[in-house]
């Protein structure tokens, strides 16, 4: 299919400068047509959302392979949940499972993005390999940072819409 762009640009300007001195100028409109702003998320909202997150994942890790797609399209965007899935195949795969409890320390929300710093508190788990074999790192850092994002679903409910690990802010978690 060939372009036409030129020429009808061409056409358009033609016409307009023809048309310029036949016609009166159109009103300016001075105010902007108005905007359907996106349901914002409260700080409340996004705090409850990552907990409840949380606490679906660690009702998980102790048997991933228990895990559903349903599971997390609950607490989380679909993108959010198929990552999920992927990760919890593997530690089943790999017959890894993680116990003991993690707990956020700090969650610093930026209302205007919806986003959220967050530091979670891992030094209580354990990662387990072939039932008790403790293949946990002992360089992860005990209090990790995550990136979290969040947004409305389609029944008005606060999910989790982004969650990844922000190594460069362990630090910042630490103290």
């Amino acid at each position: 299919m060939r372009r036409r762009t030129g020429t009808v640009l061409a056409l358009a300007a033609l016409s307009s400068a023809m048309l310029a001195g036949c016609t009166p100028e159109a009103p300016v409109e001075t105010t902007p047509p108005p905007t359907s702003a996106a349901p914002t998320v409260s700080e409340e909202e996004a705090r409850a959302a990552w907990e409840a997150y949380q606490s679906r994942l660690s009702e998980l890790d102790d048997d991933p392979g228990s895990a559903t797609e349903a599971d997390f399209r609950e607490i989380a965007t679909a993108e959010v949940a198929e990552v999920q899935m992927e990760n919890f195949a593997l530690a089943a795969d790999l017959r890894v499972r993680i116990v003991g409890e993690r707990s956020t320390t700090q969650f610093s929300f930026d209302a205007e993005q919806a986003t959220a710093a967050v530091c979670v508190d891992v030094s209580d788990e354990r990662y387990l390999q072939n039932g008790d074999v403790d293949v946990t790192d002992p360089d992860a850092p005990p209090i990790q940072a995550f990136a979290a994002a969040f947004e409305r679903d389609r029944n008005d409910v606060v999910v989790v819409s982004g969650d990844s690990r922000d190594e460069a802010e362990d630090q910042t978690c630490a103290g």
